[in-house]
């Protein structure tokens, strides 16, 4: 736990849209609600869910995509449940060579990649998106409801 909270701490500063004072705040707060530190920045005001995920973006290599408006190919779409869609707030975006690039909202999720590797049956690669990109283009191309489905 300790290397995690490092590498995210350190990855907070490297956005430099935080001081070290509020660095720890988040890491508390994320670890003392379970949220993720993608809500808690948004939600407290520390920034922008935008520019935050921008920032962490470029902090991590991980390119920040928006989802309006995009076309995503029904073969794409099909390699994850959509139960794996819903439940960990993702959309799969493209599939090239073999590895399923996947909109997310936290990248600091550790069971994510294997989660998503597990139900894709693929290599993946994350793209940092909003959360309210990924719930419209869940619900776009899943449907309304199918949040629900087993």
């Amino acid at each position: 736990m300790a290397e995690t909270t490092s590498f995210l701490g350190g990855a907070l500063k490297r956005t430099e849209l935080f001081g070290d004072e509020q660095v720890e705040s988040l890491l508390a707060a994320s670890r003392s609600t379970g949220q993720n530190i993608t809500e808690i920045v948004a939600r407290d005001g520390y920034a922008q869910e935008e520019d935050f995920l921008e920032s962490l973006g470029r902090v991590l290599d991980i390119p920040f995509v928006r989802l309006r408006g995009v076309d995503i190919e029904e073969d794409v779409l099909l390699s994850l449940p959509t139960k794996a869609v819903f439940q960990y707030n993702v959309v799969p975006i493209a599939s090239e060579n073999g590895v399923l690039q996947v909109a997310c909202n936290d990248p600091f999720n550790a069971a994510l990649l294997d989660a998503l590797r597990v139900a894709s049956g693929m290599r993946v690669r994350l793209a940092l998106s909003p959360a309210s990109d990924i719930a419209k283009t869940a619900k776009q191309f899943y449907g309304v409801g199918a949040d629900t489905v087993d």
